[in-house]
C-alpha cells in the first residue's frame, strides 16, 4: 500500500538521521587513524580535472536550488594523490557550499595551474552565510562550528574541515579560505602536480 504523507516524512527523517550518524562514525574513525598515525594514503597519478568534474556532476543531481558551475583552465592536471581521500575532501567542501547556502544560488568551482609553484589550485566558491570573522581562526579545529550556522539550525559534526585540512597536509598540499559573513566563502586547495619528467 502507498505510504501516507506523514509516513513518508518519517522515513525521510530516519534516513537523514542515519546518514548523519554514519558520517559522524566515519569522521571519528578517521580522526582516530590520523592521531594514531595509521591513516595510509594510496597515491596514484590522477587527473584532478576529471575527478572534480565527476563530483560536480554527481552533486548537481542532489540539489535543484543550487547551480554548480565548473571552470577548468585546461583539461588535464596530473597529481599524485589518493583519489578516494581527495574525493572525500572535495565532497566535504561541496557539501558545505550547498548546506551553508540555504537560500540556493550559484556554487563556482575553478581548477587552474599555479605555474610558479608547479601546483594545482582548486577553488570552491559559494554565496552563502559565510563565516564570522572572529571565528575564522578556529574553523579548522575539531568540533568547531560557526555560531551563525548553529543559529540557522544547519546540522554538522564540526569535524569535516579538520579532516579536510589534515588530509590535504598529508598530500603535502595547503587548504585555506576567504570568507565574509552574509556574503559567502571561497575555499582554496593547492596540490603539487606530477613532475614534468614523470608525467608520461
Amino acid at each position: 500500500p502507498k505510504l501516507a504523507e506523514w509516513q513518508q516524512e518519517m522515513l525521510k527523517d530516519l534516513e537523514q538521521a542515519t546518514d548523519r550518524l554514519s558520517t559522524l562514525t566515519e569522521d571519528l574513525l578517521d580522526v582516530s587513524r590520523l592521531q594514531a598515525g595509521q591513516l595510509v594514503l594510496q597515491h596514484t597519478s590522477t587527473n584532478l580535472v576529471s575527478l572534480v568534474q565527476r563530483l560536480i556532476e554527481r552533486f548537481q543531481k542532489t540539489t535543484a536550488r543550487h547551480q554548480l558551475a565548473f571552470h577548468p583552465e585546461q583539461p588535464i592536471l596530473e597529481a599524485m594523490i589518493d583519489p578516494q581521500r581527495m574525493e572525500q575532501v572535495l565532497s566535504n567542501l561541496l557539501t558545505n557550499a550547498i548546506k551553508y547556502s540555504p537560500q540556493g544560488g550559484s556554487i563556482v568551482v575553478t581548477v587552474r595551474k599555479d605555474s610558479a609553484n608547479h601546483a594545482a589550485e582548486i577553488r570552491v566558491q559559494d554565496d552563502g552565510i559565510g563565516i564570522p570573522l572572529h571565528q575564522q581562526v578556529r574553523i579548522f579545529g575539531r568540533f568547531t562550528r560557526a555560531d551563525n550556522a548553529q543559529a540557522a539550525g544547519i546540522s554538522g559534526t564540526g569535524l569535516g574541515l579538520y579532516l579536510c585540512r589534515a588530509l590535504i597536509e598529508q598530500h603535502t598540499g595547503r587548504l585555506w579560505f576567504e570568507s565574509e559573513e552574509g556574503k559567502g566563502t571561497t575555499f582554496f586547495l593547492h596540490l603539487p602536480l606530477v613532475a614534468p619528467d614523470s608525467a608520461t
